[in-house]
């Protein structure tokens, strides 16, 4: 009897489990971390005259020590490099056929692997778009819109 319980106890164990991993699993297919319209930014069609001038974020900026001891260490990561306000004058306007203004800003970070950027107060406003893309557009994140507003948003990293 007592080996008969072990081994209703098994199966009930092994049928929760399989509920828990299948339900984990789902989730991740489901859920994203921002909310994402889709469409096209209007830079795909458009043929402009040049980007702007990268902002670069100064690798000086970086907390001391950050650069490894050598080649063998391991890369750090995560580190906030600063962003000022004054750099947002930096972009570059430019009027689409159809009357739209897109707005480029091209932000560079000399030795990075690859970047992500940390938005604290996003306010865009109704029918508003933001993209975030690779220089050769390879990865292209967004639309992001005022749904996405709030006081915190980060983007998955870039390669650069």
């Amino acid at each position: 009897m007592r080996f008969i319980c072990q081994i209703r106890s098994a199966l009930l164990f092994m049928k929760r489990l399989s509920v828990f991993l299948a339900l984990y699993l789902l989730t991740g297919y489901f859920l994203t971390g921002q909310i994402f319209v889709p469409v096209e930014p209007l830079t795909s069609e458009m043929d402009l005259a040049g980007n702007p001038d990268p902002v670069e974020v100064n690798p000086a900026d970086r907390h001391p020590g950050m650069e490894p001891p050598d080649d063998k260490s391991p890369l750090y990561a995560g580190y906030t490099l600063p962003f000022q306000k004054e750099n947002l004058s930096r972009g570059k306007w430019v009027s689409a056929e159809n009357g739209w203004s897109v707005w480029l800003m091209a932000v560079r970070a000399s030795g990075a692997k690859a970047l992500n950027i940390y938005f604290s107060n996003l306010k865009l406003g109704a029918g508003e778009r933001l993209f975030i893309y690779t220089p050769d557009k390879s990865t292209r994140l967004g639309a992001f819109t005022s749904l996405n507003n709030g006081a915190f948003m980060a983007t998955e990293l870039l390669s650069t």
